[in-house]
């Protein structure tokens, strides 16, 4: 027995006044819709609207448009279901607030909104024909062959030679089992469910009040853009300064020079020539003369045998060792110093300070001769788990990458001078600090924007740098930090290291407040990807663009260059420093690559002290 759906149209949520013409589509609504958002009517015209901001448009901005409001992974078998979400069925409701469709590999975020089709309309009042086993909710009435077996608190009134008892159990056709949250009246052909949400196919068991069970899948973001990453504008040099490009602001092109001549007292004979432009001379030797000391605490001198001092990109502080002497070494009185209250040793090279914490030794005896080598890090080794205490808490108000970190540092006795790295804003409840020390937290905002931590070799000062000053495929050809020839290079060796060149990448948040984007090279395809890059701390444009340059630059092959040089500013070979873009001049031609490590050495020879830095260079060879 079946009857067909009869629907008053005086019912609908939505009087329509004007018919569909015969020829329509019954499933297009006749909804004029003529104007867009963003857009002011004219006169006659629908034109866009100038005058007025209306944030975002994707009509109106070409720059960066949104491409979708849900990323298509596939990440579980099981569906992720969100509370707000609302299904469609030819432009009809749908009964009871339907909260989930279940379909199996498709994840559903927070911002998604399905669209369902051929699915019959159901509401109160309705009568309607439904094949065995299929549960529905409201007061609709159904003609339903085979029943579910009732358990608890059930009250049937059926006919014929049924029968059931309280809390009993009898076997159906359908082994449907539905167990409490319902209160049913059957007669011989008619079943009433009051209280069940969920659509649920034959011989599937439901317990108590029909709550599903879902495996936690990741959530993706709601906004979606595509960012092109696109070679530097070569910029013009600023011819318009008389000496030609301006020198950097911490160096005044002032030469002095004294005259042996009369002047007048209120005038000062300060000739100023044009800035010199610093390089090494091709010669065939070079007197370098170096001065090294050593002391500790309260300047106490202390002798020094050798002295070494290294940093790389992958960890934020230097580390140095020091030998000295045992007379010296007693005078540290490491085993006499409780934690935090360690000596802070000194060593000036050439007017360069490295300042460590003497934190560990070991002794060292050969032939009648002892010494002891002492190894600590600098200052800002302060800020990590070794010394600093975990606290911390959430971020509840919107607050920038570089606001977090400067909260890190408040009365640490370090500060942070130079950001060099993306900084973007963070939205409220999104970033915790909690159990982190502070320098984990700013370890953390500067790997999420391909940054990396850098210190101070002797002052307690921290920076934030780029890993890729350029990106790897523009290193080539960007102008140089530094220029090294081959006549001073004392040795090189190189380590090739080939990984597949990715084309794009996909940066992205792992909650509903962050962003998402495709970062790919214009130049080529965006295959192969690189590994997706995810955090919750991809939550602006800048960071992601930032994110997905460096993982692409990390891809292809590279070469891992060690060169070991002298120091000395007098030849214009400083003490290299991390993420700078050195050029080396070798005889089969010169070559360009980002300092990824740093070495300094101090040792004696010929009763002299040697000073020797060894820098690691990270080459790339793709194009």
């Amino acid at each position: 027995m079946s009857d067909t759906p009869t629907t008053s149209p005086d019912s609908l949520p939505l009087p329509f006044g004007v018919p569909i013409a015969a020829d329509r589509d019954s499933a297009i609504l006749p909804l004029p819709f003529k104007r867009r958002l963003g857009d002011v009517q004219d006169g006659g015209e629908v034109v866009p609207d100038t005058d007025t901001d209306y944030g975002y448009n994707p009509w109106r901005d070409p720059v960066r448009p949104m491409v979708s409001a849900s990323f298509g992974f596939v990440l579980h078998a099981t569906a992720t279901r969100a509370v707000v979400r609302s299904g469609f069925s030819n432009s009809r409701p749908v009964a009871l607030d339907y909260r989930g469709v279940y379909l199996d590999a498709v994840d559903m975020a927070a911002c998604m909104q399905a669209a369902v089709q051929g699915m019959v309309s159901l509401r109160r009042g309705q009568n309607s024909s439904y094949s065995p086993a299929v549960l529905y909710a409201g007061d609709a009435v159904a003609n339903i062959s085979g029943m579910a077996d009732l358990r608890r608190e059930t009250r049937p009134n059926m006919s014929g030679s049924a029968s059931l008892a309280r809390c009993g159990h009898q076997q159906s056709g359908v082994a449907v089992a539905v167990r409490k949250c319902g209160l049913h009246q059957f007669r011989p052909s008619e079943s009433k469910a009051y209280s069940l949400e969920v659509y649920v196919a034959a011989r599937a068991a439901i317990g108590a009040c029909s709550k599903s069970v879902s495996l936690p899948a990741l959530a993706v973001p709601c906004e979606w853009y595509e960012i092109p990453v696109e070679p530097d504008l070569p910029t013009q040099p600023d011819n318009t300064y008389v000496c030609g490009l301006r020198p950097p602001s911490d160096a005044m092109p002032l030469r002095f020079r004294r005259r042996v001549v009369g002047h007048s007292a209120d005038s000062i004979p300060i000739p100023f020539t044009c800035y010199p432009e610093l390089k090494t001379p091709l010669t065939r030797a070079y007197m370098i003369v170096n001065t090294v000391s050593s002391s500790f605490d309260n300047n106490t001198p202390l002798e020094l045998l050798s002295a070494s001092f290294t940093t790389d990109m992958g960890g934020y502080c230097w580390q140095g060792t020091v030998t000295v002497p045992p007379d010296d070494f007693a005078k540290l009185n490491m085993d006499g110093r409780a934690k935090g209250n360690e000596a802070v040793i000194t060593v000036n090279i050439n007017g360069g300070l490295f300042v460590i914490l003497a934190e560990e030794y070991r002794d060292n005896r050969a032939f009648g001769q002892k010494s002891y080598t002492v190894s600590g890090r600098s200052v800002t080794a302060r800020l990590g788990e070794s010394y600093a205490v975990q606290v911390g808490g959430v971020f509840d108000a919107p607050i920038y990458a570089r606001q977090i970190a400067d909260t890190q540092l408040k009365n640490t006795g370090v500060r942070l001078t130079d950001w060099q790295a993306a900084d973007w804003l963070i939205p409220a409840d999104v970033y915790a600090s909690t159990d982190k020390t502070p320098m984990m937290v700013l370890q953390e905002l500067a790997q999420a924007a391909g940054a990396f931590v850098e210190s101070r070799p002797g002052t307690p000062e921290i920076n934030i740098k780029p890993r890729w000053k350029k990106s790897a495929w523009e290193v080539a050809e960007a102008s140089p930090d530094v220029a090294v020839p081959a006549s001073v290079i004392l040795n090189i060796s190189g380590n090739r290291n080939v990984k597949p060149l990715a084309g794009g990448v996909f940066v992205y948040a792992d909650h509903a407040k962050g962003k998402g984007a495709d970062v790919y090279r214009r130049t080529g395809n965006r295959e192969p990807r690189a590994a997706a890059v995810t955090g919750p701390l991809y939550t602006d444009m800048p960071v992601l663009q930032a994110a997905g340059v460096a993982a692409l630059s990390d891809t292809g092959t590279h070469k891992t260059e060690t060169v070991t040089l002298p120091v000395s500013d007098k030849y214009a070979l400083p003490l290299a420093q991390l993420g700078q873009i050195w050029q080396i001049q070798e005889p089969t031609g010169a070559w360009q690559g980002v300092v990824t490590g740093v070495t300094m050495a101090v040792d004696i020879e010929n009763d002299a002290p040697r000073v020797l830095q060894t820098v690691v260079i990270n080459r790339y060879l793709d194009d």
